[in-house]
């Protein structure tokens, strides 16, 4: 392009990679320049897509290139073009699109006739319709008398050799896809053919009624002959053209020139991924006490064959779902009773849920944008914590990532039956948040949610089907269930502090800023840009959704009478979607990522050094580790007194006597487990005076009461102390021997 003169800032925009590119021809409109462009920057400036603006000067003999110098003096984002000579508004056109780095286009006239600000709604209409062109329709257009007429006419004639669908090509105002670029041929009246063009190479055009405004200063620049001949001319050869080309889409080969490698995601991502999932995943010994609880109801499990009704310790276990369980107690069987193996669900749900976050931000905005939510959502301090924890958060974070990526797809059916698998890991969240996610979307905008295409009643009745249908089946088996799921599992968990886990209502907002580190400080900004498109009412149908995921959750969370600084999990990859908006490229977001997932991994690495710190949270293997230093380890007894820690259990591999305060009995127990109930410390004491025994419980309680009756502290670990009664014993005869 030897006659284009390229008039750059000297500072460039802040985003090399724009999403949104805004394309503006101006002949001779010194007068409307800046009135045009100042417009536009503040309707830009209220979008969350990171854009460019290309204003391109077709040979102005006034004075339309010093002003376009003028005003990107100010505007960064701003490029300009200038021909040395007049060619042409399809030449003008095609400079830009030669430019343009957006994934998507928007195209409007210099004369000031078209509205900016009809920019986000078409953006929106292009996604939900899930179109490639939205193209304008002039509404009460304001030319004259003739013009109108001549137009009529045209679209008329056009719409008979064309069939294009479109009533109103001449209408500059047209957002567009970057891919549709290609079917463009370099034709002089291109702009009214751009439609045409589209859907003769395969691509979805549809229409939207925009705004038309009068002209408030110049002349226009059409005359009779840009209006009759040249696109009759012109029509004529895109009808021969249509008739013999054939669609790209319909090629088997057509990803040639979109290779599978720019549509997935950087081989080193997932790398990164790997690395941060898996690296010292079976380093440690399990946490107390949600590890060694579940993973010790899979072990009986899988060891016992009873795959309906969970056990712990002998006992049945119905405080939770089974599908946890079911995972759990597969990867057992599979990889062996340990740590690895008991804590490869979660990290396998976070991958899941990684991966659905990734292919949500390509579909909602590309590819650069999917790449950063990604490094985002797996740098974050609490994703990587839950990920390595055997708890159903992290599974039932996947399900509710799969529903809502199942609305960004429009797939209302894995929708349903995601929520109810989410449900029947661990409850009603399962349910509150899709819906959230999609009240928000629907009332941003998406029509596509309503009609036979979504069918609610259907769906959610399958939805509560599936979720409901373990705790159905054991209700029916034993009535007395039903009440215990119904009023303790449900009603109080949320309504009473029945659990003990109540907690204020601010709860919550210290622990999101925490959890969410390192990307914490992107949360005043992202807050201010939300306040904004609050009070303009200008939220798009991505924006609604994040909106709907975080906030109604949140807030039910937060009036809830149960709380936990986990339940806040299935929130994060909506917090690194948003993040992703914030973050200008994708080396920016490793340059924050890496060295916090290095840290992460380093305090991973050195967890069994610091054991001993984590208090109730301290695993059990140590002290498991110094009573099989007993050789007659199977026949001694081994009883915990005052505590819950079931690790003790799964490493045994065997249930052990418990006090009865510590056991979650629902049912009567049978007389088989009421061998292994104690009623108090004295029980204790009694039942262990005359066999060799180990007893795991607190320090307060050892030295209250075991240490005066002549019980060894063998070892400690944490908030635990291992207590035996081997020396006890042995003294014991000597005792009762002397006269």
């Amino acid at each position: 392009m030897n006659d284009i003169s390229h008039h750059m800032s000297l500072t460039e925009p802040p985003n090399s990679h724009p999403e949104l590119s805004v394309i503006v021809p101006f002949f001779n409109e010194g007068l409307n320049v800046r009135r045009v462009l100042d417009e536009l920057k503040t309707v830009l400036a209220e979008l969350t897509l990171c854009y460019e603006v290309l204003a391109v000067d077709d040979g102005s003999g006034d004075d339309t290139a010093w002003q376009l110098q003028q005003v990107q003096k100010d505007w960064p984002e701003l490029k300009v073009f200038c021909h040395a000579k007049n060619r042409g508004q399809a030449a003008a056109l095609w400079t830009a699109f030669d430019q343009a780095q957006g994934r998507l286009l928007a195209t409007l006239d210099g004369d000031g006739q078209n509205d900016p600000r009809t920019l986000a709604q078409m953006i929106r209409h292009l996604e939900d319709e899930k179109a490639d062109m939205v193209a304008g329709v002039r509404a009460a257009r304001q030319d004259s008398w003739l013009r109108r007429k001549m137009s009529l006419l045209a679209n008329r004639v056009r719409q008979v050799f064309l069939k294009d669908g479109v009533s109103d090509s001449g209408c500059a105002l047209k957002v567009f896809r970057r891919e549709v670029v290609t079917s463009f041929l370099p034709l002089r009246t291109l702009y009214s053919f751009m439609p045409a063009l589209a859907v003769a190479a395969g691509f979805k055009v549809v229409e939207m009624a925009v705004p038309h405004r009068s002209r408030v200063a110049g002349l226009s620049n059409y005359g009779l002959m840009a209006m009759l001949w040249r696109p009759a001319v012109d029509m004529i050869g895109i009808w021969w053209f249509g008739q013999r080309r054939f669609s790209e889409r319909e090629v088997p080969n057509a990803d040639v020139q979109a290779p599978a490698e720019k549509r997935c995601a950087p081989w080193w991502l997932w790398i990164l991924v790997v690395a941060v999932l898996f690296s010292f995943l079976g380093s440690r010994g399990l946490n107390e006490p949600d590890e060694g609880r579940y993973a010790e109801v899979a072990r009986e499990m899988s060891s016992g064959g009873d795959w309906l009704v969970p056990h712990l310790n002998g006992f049945e276990h119905f405080q939770k779902p089974p599908l946890i369980y079911w995972f759990t107690a597969a990867s057992l069987k599979l990889f062996g009773e340990n740590e690895w193996a008991a804590r490869l669900p979660s990290a396998l749900a976070a991958a899941g849920v990684i991966l659905l976050t990734f292919f949500m931000a390509r579909k909602l905005w590309g590819r650069k944008r999917a790449t950063v939510a990604t490094v985002i959502l797996v740098s974050m301090g609490g994703f990587f914590v839950m990920a390595r924890l055997l708890t159903p958060d992290m599974l039932m974070t996947f399900w509710i990532t799969a529903a809502i990526a199942a609305l960004v797809y429009d797939r209302p059916w894995t929708f349903f039956m995601a929520m109810g698998l989410g449900f029947l890991t661990k409850g009603p969240m399962a349910f509150v948040v899709p819906l959230s996610a999609a009240l928000g979307t629907r009332l941003a905008g998406a029509p596509s949610l309503s009609g036979k295409r979504w069918p609610w009643a259907r769906g959610l009745l399958l939805s509560l089907a599936l979720g409901l249908s373990w705790f159905m089946l054991l209700a029916v088996l034993n009535p007395d269930l039903f009440d215990y799921f119904w009023r303790y599992e449900l009603v109080q968990r949320f309504a009473s502090t029945t659990h003990g886990r109540m907690k204020p209502w601010w709860f919550f907002l210290p622990i999101l800023p925490a959890v969410l580190l390192p990307w914490t400080f992107f949360l005043p900004g992202g807050l201010r840009a939300l306040w904004g498109k609050l009070r303009t009412r200008k939220i798009t149908r991505s924006q609604g959704m994040l909106l709907g995921w975080i906030a109604l959750p949140l807030l039910i969370l937060s009036f809830s009478g149960s709380k936990l600084p986990t339940y806040v999990l299935p929130l994060f990859p909506a917090f690194a979607l948003a993040f992703s908006l914030r973050v200008q490229t994708v080396k920016q977001a490793l340059g924050l990522a890496l060295p916090c997932c290095a840290l992460w991994l380093a305090a991973a690495s050195i967890m069994p050094e610091v054991n001993m710190h984590l208090k109730q949270q301290a695993s059990l293997l140590p002290l498991v580790e110094k009573m099989r230093e007993k050789k007659d380890l199977a026949k001694t007894e081994v009883f915990a007194c005052g505590i819950r820690a079931h690790g003790l259990e799964f490493y045994l591999g065997r249930v052990v006597a418990i006090t009865r305060q510590d056991l979650d009995i629902t049912l009567p127990p049978s007389p088989a487990q009421s061998v292994q109930v104690l009623t108090d410390v004295k029980d204790c004491l009694h039942r262990y005076v005359r066999e060799p025994a180990f007893g795991l419980m607190r320090r307060n309680v050892y030295n209250r009461h075991f240490a005066p009756a002549g019980w060894k502290l063998e070892d400690e670990s944490g908030d635990f102390v291992l207590v035996s009664n081997f020396d006890f014993l042995v003294k014991a005869p000597a005792l009762t021997s002397a006269p």
